[in-house]
């Protein structure tokens, strides 16, 4: 699936990505890529640090469903530090990719 190959791109290379979800724009640092553990469901577990959302406060951890990501684009910028708090070992998703 080519949505994940680019998530994957930008996990390895720390690249910024943005996307449009629940009809909010959002600039996030991708941690990791998987299916999540009993919904099989593809996610990002990502770190928002720009844009809007429902609760309209980052930054902040999120899940993010792939099908639900519209227009996912790779930001030139990248970020050196592991996003706060970030666990690799992930309690929801089989992890595919990841920082």
């Amino acid at each position: 699936e080519r949505g994940s190959m680019n998530i994957c791109e930008a996990i390895a290379q720390r690249s910024l990505v943005t996307f449009t979800y629940d009809d909010h724009h959002r600039v996030v640092q991708p941690a990791a890529y998987g299916t999540h553990k009993t919904t099989q469901n593809h996610l990002l577990r990502g770190y928002q640090v720009g844009g809007t959302s429902s609760s309209g406060t980052s930054p902040k951890w999120e899940l993010y469903r792939l099908e639900k990501m519209v227009g996912v684009k790779i930001l030139g910028e990248t970020f050196e530090q592991n996003p706060p708090y970030f666990n690799p070992d992930d309690k929801n998703l089989n992890v595919i990719c990841c920082l």
